[in-house]
């Protein structure tokens, strides 16, 4: 069938729906009118420049006036054309008005069907208001609606409606101008509360979707078919409670002014970040949006508090619709969606199969191709560890092997108290206080022909996807990457009663790492307990998974053809996306969680990720905690140098005019030379009277030689030189041939677990169990991330990581402090990485622990982390 557009009628013409007053709204109603098939006119106080008797073309406007009190000439209203609802888009301010209009009209065309656009502003400014909450009667508005709607009359044709609007924009109106005017300072920032919005598309649904619930015999334009003609009966049916009543229209949000002006593009207030920073540090708030007002509670008023919230969602519901703009800024945030962290059930058969067959594979072999090198850990994976590696995956992969744990869909990890290292308590999961976990592994037989599994019950994927779950997951769209997160909220409410801190705080992993290394800490952070003191802080804790890891995309490239090469869209060579870029990455998900400021952990390459961060964005990220810092060696400051600036400029002039110029050169040689020193020179410890010795006693008098390490200090440097030596290769791999490293750990599972395998193993204090290594590799595997991690190695310096952190412009500027393990792969002595940040305010060195510090050792990372950022914290 085919359907003509409508013809839109002149005078004497019926229509569906009449616009008394156009205005603003009809820029989004009259295409949808038109989408929709329904015919209409609309009035203007203009007056036509025609003189033509001809009714006005399909389009154009009727010249109509109204007085204020509602009133028009007799000729006026019989020149409207009869229509089956009259929408009334300015205010009408009295009963008078409202009996006015609705006679004047109706002795000429008979009853007819009527929608007003009303005000939120007919509730009052603190509470929290649905579409059946009392009315402000002293709002002169308000109660000219309530004369409207008591001219309720179904029984004869006349249905009345009010669409009680929140703030309009879209087109020329756009809440980013609105700022502009509404916070032209702080102390009018600080004043501002909520905000309710609703776009003008979303007018035009809401006053269609009126027009479909009305009675299908009230029809008074041709009875031409329409498309919106075959489903309106039963849709009337189902929205007769649409009806006679007066409706909340918003978009659905309780928007916070101190939120909204961070994240409205472009920015509109140039200090918004700091005065909302400050304003939030004042009055103890910890994430944005603020909370609700209860109305009645006097300790929750405002500005720390929302005191007004309106509830738009009964209109929408009432519809069957949503709103099609959900947000003012949704194009610039992004919405935090829910996500179930659950791996492509094809992806996880196809890697048992390829791992079942590379088992089969070993057991007919001899032994390895190479022997001497393999039984020796200094040359990386020994054969037997591979083995077993190997054979624990396949088992670990066995889909019947299912756990009570798994069928119940929970996990040994609810909060227990653990006794600390300082004989306090702290919360941890219940899997600590089990027997060790690498008695747990899945560890058996290398060369046993069984399938036996040899593990703990929960040893397996089933079990760890179960585990995964008890988590909150979401994703986010932000800067054209949709970032992969868990959020652990603490009790609010809790921390108010009690006067706890909560601190938003970023978890941030490295390579080859992944979220995964912090499952066992992220509720007790978040949740330290009724029985913990209160100086104990409560964590809202966000932990990310990076770009390209796990189930967070890729960064965008941008669309090519033929054989260009591929550009990314970050600032880096060829537009690739640079540590800095995945800084402001991190930051933009904070912000668009609705965190004015926040803190920071962070461990391998993420803590250069955390220390730009501190740099960029000095107002949000308010402190930082490492426990990996490859700091170089301290710049020599050569007391000599620093003397010749004490001489006056017109002495050292005339010294300058009678030196040679062969001393002058050697001077400026001195004073441009590297003024550093290897490692290597700081790691042995010269008796007093031996020659290196005094040596070293001259040099620090005339070249500003550091102070000698300690006995600790220089074992754990003697370490970091060997990895440096013997096991930093794989870095410079990633740097300069990821393509190749791609392809060879993408071709087969066993080469995955042979790269990452060994890393799990020899950068660990202790060896973790399998499941926690194998838990990586299956994730990494189902998700591609091995060729996706590499980016952070191939834009950097030749110098590595300490080569960033070595530059004064890349200080933490931020309160900072930093856990020291002796099993990391590149300890630094404390007063190095002092010389990386300008205030460090925090210290702790442990006995044990390595690399992966939230995995190897979590209650004490939990205890770290706590003390830290109490100490350090500097919003209270």
């Amino acid at each position: 069938m085919t359907i003509s557009p409508p013809a839109h009628a002149g005078h004497s013409q019926p229509v569906d729906v009449l616009l008394l007053g156009s205005g603003w709204t009809s820029q989004f109603l009259l295409p949808l009118l038109n989408l929709e098939g329904i015919t209409y006119a609309f009035t203007s106080r203009q007056r036509s420049t025609s003189t033509s008797a001809v009714p006005p073309p399909p389009g154009s406007s009727i010249h109509f006036e109204l007085s204020s009190d509602g009133k028009a000439s007799r000729s006026l209203w019989h020149s409207l054309p009869k229509a089956k609802v009259v929408l009334i888009v300015f205010p009408l301010r009295s009963r008078e008005a409202v009996h006015n209009l609705i006679d004047g009209y109706e002795l000429s065309h008979g009853a007819a069907n009527w929608i007003l656009l009303g005000s939120t502003g007919a509730w009052g400014p603190v509470g929290h208001f649905t579409s059946t909450s009392p009315i402000d009667t002293s709002n002169a508005r308000a109660s000219a609606e309530e004369s409207f709607l008591a001219l309720h009359r179904p029984e004869i044709g006349r249905n009345m409606t009010v669409l009680n609007l929140a703030g309009l924009y879209g087109a020329d109106r756009q809440p980013a101008n609105f700022a502009k005017k509404v916070a032209t300072s702080q102390d009018k920032l600080r004043d501002k509360g909520s905000l309710h919005l609703i776009h003008g598309k979303d007018v035009a649904r809401a006053i269609v979707g009126v027009f479909k619930a009305l009675p299908e015999r009230a029809s008074s334009s041709s009875s031409s078919p329409r498309p919106s003609d075959a489903p309106r009966s039963s849709a009337s049916a189902q929205k007769s409670n649409l009806l006679g009543k007066r409706w909340i229209v918003t978009d659905t949000n309780v928007y916070d002014w101190w939120f909204l002006v961070l994240t409205l593009s472009p920015p509109s207030i140039p200090h918004a970040a700091r005065w909302v920073s400050e304003l939030c540090a004042a009055h103890s708030i910890s994430a944005l949006p603020r909370a609700h007002s209860l109305g009645s509670d006097r300790t929750q008023a405002a500005p720390a508090y929302l005191e007004r919230s309106l509830d738009g969602t009964h209109f929408w519901d009432a519809i069957g619709q949503k709103p099609e703009v959900p947000r003012c800024d949704l194009a610039q945030r992004g919405e935090a969606i829910a996500f179930q962290p659950v791996l492509d059930e094809m992806r996880l058969r196809d890697l048992r199969t390829k791992v079942d067959a590379a088992v089969d594979e070993q057991r007919v072999r001899e032994g390895p191709s190479s022997p001497f090198e393999a039984d020796k850990e200094r040359f990386g994976l020994t054969y037997e560890r591979f083995r077993s590696l190997l054979e624990s995956w396949s088992a670990y992969l066995e889909p019947q092997a299912t756990s009570a744990a798994s069928e119940s869909g929970t996990h040994p990890s609810a909060s227990t108290s653990l006794k600390s290292a300082e004989g306090g308590s702290i919360d941890v999961p219940v899997a600590l206080e089990l027997a060790p976990r690498s008695v747990q592994s899945l560890n058996g037989s290398a060369h046993g022909n069984s399938k036996k599994r040899l593990g703990a019950d929960h040893d397996t994927w089933t079990a760890q996807e179960a585990r995964l779950k008890s988590f909150e997951h979401f994703k986010v769209h932000v800067k054209n990457v949709h970032l992969h997160f868990i959020r652990e909220k603490p009790d609010y409410e809790e921390a108010r009663r009690s006067g706890r801190r909560v601190i938003p705080l970023l978890l941030l992993h490295g390579w080859p790492g992944s979220f995964l290394e912090f499952l066992d800490t992220i509720k007790p952070l978040a949740h330290p307990g009724p029985s913990a003191p209160t100086d104990v802080p409560a964590f809202d804790v966000v932990v990310p998974s990076h770009t390209g890891y796990a189930w967070s995309s890729n960064a965008a490239v941008k669309s090519r053809s033929g054989s260009e090469p591929v550009q990314g869209e970050w600032s880096g060579s060829q537009g690739d996306l640079l540590v800095r870029d995945e800084a402001t990455l991190m930051d933009a998900l904070m912000r668009t969680l609705g965190f004015p400021y926040y803190a920071a952990q962070a461990g391998d390459w993420s803590n250069a990720v955390a220390r730009f961060m501190a740099i960029q964005f000095p107002n949000r990220c308010k402190a930082v905690h490492l426990n990996f810092c490859p700091a170089p060696p301290p710049r020599l400051a050569p007391p000599l140098l620093s003397l010749c600036h004490l001489v006056p400029p017109p002495i050292r002039g005339i010294v300058s005019y009678f030196t040679p110029n062969s001393i002058k050169s050697l001077v400026e040689s001195v004073a441009e030379m590297p003024r550093t020193l290897p490692r290597s020179s700081y790691a042995k410890q010269p008796g007093f009277f031996t020659v290196h010795g005094v040596a070293h006693r001259l040099a620090k008098m005339a070249l500003g030689f550091p102070s000698l390490l300690d006995k600790d200090e220089s074992t754990r440097l003697a370490r970091a030189i060997e990895f440096q030596t013997t096991g930093s290769a794989y870095a410079a791999f990633h740097g300069t041939r990821p393509g190749t490293l791609a392809i060879v750990t993408e071709s087969s599972p066993v080469a995955l677990l042979a790269w990452i395998g060994e890393k799990f193993l020899q950068w660990t204090d202790q060896d973790p169990p399998d499941s926690e290594i194998l838990a990586s590799l299956t994730l990494w595997w189902c998700t591609d991330t091995m060729a996706r991690s590499l980016y952070p190695y191939r834009n950097r310096p030749a110098s590595g990581l300490q080569g960033v952190i070595s530059r004064p412009e890349n200080r933490i500027p931020c309160p900072f402090g930093y856990t020291d393990n002796p099993y990391e792969i590149m300890p630094a002595p404390k007063e190095w990485i002092r010389s990386t940040v300008d205030n460090f305010a925090w210290y702790r060195k442990h006995e044990q622990g390595g690399h992966f510090f939230a995995m190897e050792r979590p209650a004490a990372f939990v205890e770290d982390v706590r003390d830290c950022f109490a100490e350090i914290w500097p919003i209270k």
